[in-house]
């Protein structure tokens, strides 16, 4: 990581906690430090106000067997594809393991059932014995959402797994409204901030699985 984009780093969380709004900030920073658009995703997905991330972290764990989660499928998924492709992830300040892949990585799961099956077998192989009751929202935005939820119903019903699947219009809003006293699996930032149980599914079966590929970022809080 260059010199300059840690120096970025530093910059755009003092500006994070004195109050400045997200975009400015960003705004300022990209420019003081001549950052690419790659540099740009990471600041603006890996890098929170003090109290967010700490905030987050504090909430943060493994369930317990038997928990009943929820999963922010594309969301996941995308993270997960991404060390598939050989792609580094980051180790953000509040803990959560996130890629810099967006659209482009939910849209590649979409329309690849063979990396999409992958991906839910690391899943699985992580959870196994647990007996999770799992809640996977997918967004109906992203290209063939409906031919995803058919083929991860089947998936799960084939290997006996405690499972719903559902295609949500606005499915941040949904992961919220379903949450109760459930686990949230998701790396965006709004639905973490309103959670009140965290687990970084994505980041387990990273850190178990694909660690080689995590980079961490500094002012990661402990």
């Amino acid at each position: 990581m260059r010199k300059e984009l840690i120096d970025a780093i530093h910059d755009y969380r003092w500006l994070l906690d004195k109050k400045y709004p997200h975009k400015i900030s960003l705004d300022i920073v990209s420019t003081r430090y001549m950052l690419s658009r790659k540099e740009r995703v990471l600041l603006y997905r890996c890098i929170h106000d003090k109290a967010t991330a700490q905030g987050i972290l504090r909430k943060t764990s493994i369930p317990p067997s038997r928990s009943r989660i929820i999963i922010d499928g594309f969301n996941i998924f995308a993270t997960i594809y991404s060390v598939l492709i050989g792609e580094h992830v980051y180790l953000c300040d509040d803990g959560i393991i996130r890629d810099l892949l967006g659209l482009h990585g939910k849209i590649a799961v979409t329309t690849n059932k063979e990396v999409l099956a992958k991906i839910l077998r690391l899943i699985l192989d992580i959870i196994s014995g647990r007996e999770y009751e799992l809640t996977i929202i997918l967004d109906s935005s992203v290209t063939k959402s409906g031919l995803a939820a058919s083929f991860i119903r089947k998936f799960l019903e084939e290997r006996d797994v405690c499972g719903r699947v559902f295609v949500e219009k606005k499915a941040d809003r949904a992961i919220i409204n379903y949450s109760g006293d459930a686990w949230i699996c998701s790396s965006d930032i709004v639905i973490l901030r309103e959670s009140r149980k965290i687990y970084d599914l994505a980041g387990e079966v990273i850190r178990r699985k694909f660690p080689q590929y995590i980079v961490i970022v500094p002012l990661r809080e402990i």
